[in-house]
């Protein structure tokens, strides 16, 4: 295992700091208001709260006194005398859990873990090459378990594993096309299998059993169930085929005693984005990666949401990649005709075993042949994203690979080509890049985000909502 890097000197806790294993559900009432209210304020001395919060001196003192035994709140600093005592301040403990993502990416498995702040807290990288085999699956979850063992020894108890990959990744890279399965030869198992594939006869794909059985073991966040440390998500011990040989089920070989999800690297980038930004709270997320993809934010949550990680579950297919923009149009890894990811993936602009940024290197230098592929591009994107419009009529943010070669002229551009696809009433709208990349936010949005969205739903669970978060 490689040494896990601090993000910051001096940040590790000592085990006998470590806060017991709180579960959310038993925070009361009053508890949940003071969280919001710290979690909003930053701090509070006991009379703000009191005053705030319309709650007795008493009823004040005992919630604090709570909260702090279960290490969610701290003292912090008193304010400066006006003549009488020093107030003490008390503020939310954002040290008490912590939230790891794995980013899978072609040469690597990319490890974060963060606070409840969105600090990050520790990171490691381990050479990995991404391969949908069992051996792969093997080394990856270990190297997670050791990682996030550590993690919760030194940081704070640890929600879970969120399991995302880079969405530079093609569509070759991640459709298992090599594996044998019961659809048109692949199988519904690894990384994203399903999530840009439409299922056949109009149904969105499913998990098969072992994912499903493995989704009932209480890794998932519904109904307020957080997730508890020791809980182990382990599948049936790994069995073997009729032949004798074991099969490639990431499932079976999984052995970490943290709940692990996966989400879509789309979904993860969004919820940075909105982590970020605290004024959005409707967009349309557009990722113009390799594989194209869509995530619809509303009152500042992602639709859909995250899956089992054994890789037989998946998050829900990508219907806006396959949505049908030109009818009988080119063909689409899906096997349908005229998808919105033929036409609006990056891999579109490239001919010739032309790399995506020497495309747009060519472009820059005012290359005729490349104008051309770029502005029916554009068009493209603009049919889509009016499409979508029509549909749910929020500004739009575009994000992926793809967003950072686009330039100030190549947005107004893509803006004027979709106000003249919108009627009259949808014309007023704001398009605009991402801002939350590696250079804006300190590193990668997809592994942020990812681990995010654990600690957004943790924070929304023992907060009762609200609190901006």
């Amino acid at each position: 295992m490689d040494d896990i890097i601090p993000a910051t000197a001096g940040s590790n806790v000592p085990d006998s700091n470590v806060p017991g294993n709180v579960a959310p559900g038993n925070v009361a009432p009053n508890g949940n208001a003071v969280l919001r209210y710290l979690l909003e304020h930053r701090q509070a001395t006991k009379a703000q709260l009191a005053q705030d919060l319309h709650l007795s001196a008493p009823t004040i003192t005992s919630t604090l006194n709570g909260l702090e035994r279960d290490g969610i709140v701290q003292p912090g600093p008193q304010l400066k005398s006006t003549g009488g005592r020093k107030a003490r301040t008390h503020r939310f403990n954002p040290r008490h859990r912590t939230a790891v993502s794995a980013t899978i990416r072609r040469h690597t498995l990319e490890l974060n873990a963060l606070d409840l702040d969105g600090t990050v807290v520790a990171t490691v990288s381990r050479a990995l090459p991404y391969r949908d085999v069992p051996a792969y699956w093997q080394r990856a979850y270990h190297a997670i378990d050791d990682f996030t063992e550590t993690v919760g020894r030194r940081h704070g108890k640890v929600l879970g594993v969120m399991m995302t990959h880079d969405g530079t990744m093609s569509a070759a890279e991640t459709a298992h096309a090599d594996r044998t399965g019961g659809t048109g030869g692949d199988a519904t198992s690894g990384l994203t299998a399903g999530t840009d594939r439409p299922a056949s006869a109009g149904s969105a794909p499913t998990a098969t059993g072992s994912a499903t059985a493995l989704a009932s073991t209480g890794t998932s966040f519904a109904a307020g169930n957080t997730p508890s440390i020791g809980t182990s998500a382990t599948s049936p011990t790994n069995p073997t085929t009729a032949t004798g040989t074991a099969p490639a089920d990431p499932s079976d070989i999984l052995r970490t005693h943290w709940p692990i999800l996966h989400t879509r690297p789309c979904d993860a980038a969004a919820t940075a984005e909105l982590w970020h930004d605290r004024n959005l709270a409707n967009a349309i997320f557009l990722y113009l990666d390799r594989t194209p993809s869509c995530a619809i934010a509303l009152d500042r949550h992602t639709l859909g949401g995250d899956a089992a990680a054994t890789g037989l579950a998946t998050p829900p297919y990508d219907a806006i990649a396959h949505m049908t923009l030109v009818p009988q149009g080119r063909p689409c890894r899906c096997g349908r005709l005229g998808c919105m990811a033929a036409y609006c993936s990056p891999e579109s602009l490239t001919e010739d075993y032309e790399s995506i940024p020497g495309f747009f290197s060519v472009l820059e230098q005012g290359e005729t042949h490349h104008r051309a592929r770029m502005d029916e591009w554009l068009g493209w994107v603009a049919l889509c994203i009016a499409n979508l419009r029509r549909i749910i009529p929020a500004d739009v943010i575009i994000a992926g690979e793809a967003a950072q070669y686009l330039d100030d002229d190549d947005m107004a551009d893509l803006h004027a080509r979709i106000r003249l696809l919108q009627p009259a009433a949808l014309q007023d709208f704001t398009l605009r890049t991402g801002r939350c990349g590696a250079r804006e936010c300190g590193t990668d949005p997809v592994a942020e985000g990812a681990a995010l969205r654990l600690v957004q739903r943790y924070l929304e669970t023992i907060a009762g909502g609200g609190a901006g978060i």
